[in-house]
């Protein structure tokens, strides 16, 4: 807020959203006493947020749980973000749905044991983000945002909307990965693909 506001002169509204009311209690107090007038956090689910303006230029959700990075990038594509930058945490959805009887026998091997099986499910749950965001018109891709010896959650899905994505090619790509992997994240739902 402060970059953008203070020293590069935007007229920026900054939305914070957190379930925690200690985060949200102390980032109210922080802006007050910065003066960011234009700044407001509220303490609920992300799946609960109603918006006032029918436009978000950027999304930024950092470490949203589970089904939670689903549910923000869902407000960003129905609120026609312009850019979207999304850390994800845990994936317990896909994980969960995962069963090792329908998936392709190629990768039994990486879900015989709970960690390659964890990590397998994270990495097909954000590379399937990435492809239903493509499927709505968005350039997206999987990139590292911090270096793995901080934390192995360390991919962040970046998007921004183009007007020149094959949008087409990409809902006919991410079905064809349904029918493959017998699962699909949360955002699937809720973006209605």
């Amino acid at each position: 807020y402060h970059w953008l506001v203070n020293l590069r002169g935007l007229n920026v509204n900054l939305h914070g959203i957190d379930s925690n009311k200690q985060v949200i209690s102390f980032c109210q107090k922080t802006a007050r006493k910065l003066g960011f007038e234009n700044a407001k956090f509220e303490c609920t689910m992300i799946d609960k947020v109603v918006l006032s303006e029918p436009n978000i230029t950027l999304l930024i959700a950092l470490h949203a749980c589970d089904t939670a990075t689903d549910d923000a990038i869902a407000l960003a594509i129905t609120h026609n973000a312009d850019a979207i930058l999304a850390a994800p945490c845990c994936h317990h959805f896909v994980n969960e749905k995962m069963k090792q009887t329908v998936l392709p026998s190629a990768v039994g091997l990486l879900l015989q044991d709970g960690i390659t099986r964890e990590r397998f499910a994270d990495l097909l749950t954000d590379s399937m983000r990435r492809d239903i965001l493509s499927s709505k018109g968005y350039s997206a891709q999987l990139m590292e945002f911090i270096a793995p010896e901080h934390t192995l959650k360390n991919i962040m899905i970046k998007a921004e909307k183009k007007s020149d994505v094959p949008i087409i090619e990409y809902q006919r790509a991410l079905n064809a990965e349904v029918e493959v992997w017998k699962v699909a994240p949360k955002l699937v739902e809720l973006v209605g693909i």
